[in-house]
């Protein structure tokens, strides 16, 4: 995740970064939750998920 496709916002001043991946022969979203205004920053959760549509921003 040190590239990740897309950087969000989140509550209580959280980021989400996320990627898209293929395994198993399907797409799916790794998600990272980050607390960075600690030093050093704090990984909340991170998880994958198939709800795409549901998570990524789109322009």
């Amino acid at each position: 995740m040190t590239t990740p496709e897309q950087v969000t916002e989140a509550a209580n001043k959280r980021k989400v970064f996320q990627s898209r991946i293929v395994a198993d022969g399907k797409t799916y979203l790794v998600r990272l939750v980050v607390e960075d205004w600690h030093q050093p920053p704090v990984i909340v959760t991170v998880y994958r998920t198939s709800k795409i549509e549901k998570y990524w921003s789109k322009p």
